[in-house]
């Protein structure tokens, strides 16, 4: 796929829309706007969308309005810059108000490839590419859960709320229940959050990032540091030069990157 620039991406989204859904345009750039932020920035504004309806639609009009090769190149590169953003406002809309014993539906539980196996279990000894498929599986399980009352047509809104990030090394997990009980359950047996709570899987380096609503945030805190293999880290303090995992930052995606520098009131 093409490297894109934002603003040359955005220059040729707004080209496709005037061209296709010249009515719309304006509106629907607008809002494709708001979910590609300029680097370091995050993205934010009112939305009258769904994001999965909105990048679907500026995808079948780049399409149309571009040579089949070009066209998809610019697709894929929108949905790179754009799909974290949609996932991370969609898994925060998700977790708004609910208490730990209520984040981990049974519906997004990572599933084992042999039956009768724990699911959980199963994704933390798993290889990358399966854990790959499990956290896109919770993602669209999430989403599902999320719309599924049509009459109502939920929106999310790209304003991040008061939260925090975790990272969460599934190898270096110590399953000693340590985390889990100072935690009062946050964490899982394996040390684990809530997979309600996961956003993002980075096989590369082999950690799991997951969303923390501020009111849970002292409850991990607690668990982080009773934890005795040091498999969390706070997204956030990865940024500090004097943190051991500092290195690591330099891996992160660019949005991921963004977050990281995102202090932690």
């Amino acid at each position: 796929m093409a490297e894109y620039v934002r603003d040359a991406l955005l220059a040729e989204i707004r080209r496709a829309l005037d061209v296709v859904i010249p009515e719309q345009s304006a509106a629907m750039f607008a809002e494709i706007e708001r979910w590609i932020p300029p680097d370091g920035a995050l993205p934010h504004g009112p939305v009258t969308r769904r994001a999965v309806e909105l990048l679907a639609r500026t995808n079948r009009a780049l399409r149309t309005a571009f040579p089949e090769e070009k066209g998809a190149e610019l697709a894929g590169a929108m949905n790179a810059m754009a799909e974290p953003w949609a996932v991370l406002a969609e898994t925060t809309a998700w977790c708004a108000g609910r208490p730990v014993r209520l984040l981990r539906d049974a519906r997004f539980e990572p599933q084992p490839e042999q039956p009768g196996a724990p699911g959980v279990d199963w994704f933390l000894w798993g290889n990358d590419p399966r854990r790959s498929v499990q956290m896109a599986n919770v993602i669209r399980q999430r989403h599902g859960a999320l719309f599924n009352y049509p009459a109502t047509q939920p929106l999310v809104q790209p304003d991040l709320p008061p939260g925090r990030f975790l990272v969460y090394w599934p190898d270096e997990q110590a399953s000693d229940g340590s985390s889990q009980t100072a935690s009062e359950g946050f964490f899982d047996l394996f040390d684990a959050p809530p997979w309600d709570t996961w956003l993002h899987y980075e096989p590369v380096h082999h950690f799991l990032v997951s969303w923390v609503p501020l009111p849970l945030v002292p409850q991990a805190a607690i668990g982080v540091a009773r934890n005795a293999v040091d498999c969390h880290a706070w997204l956030d303090d990865i940024a500090h030069p004097d943190h051991p995992r500092h290195p690591l930052r330099l891996a992160f995606a660019p949005w991921l990157r963004t977050l990281a520098a995102r202090p932690f009131p």
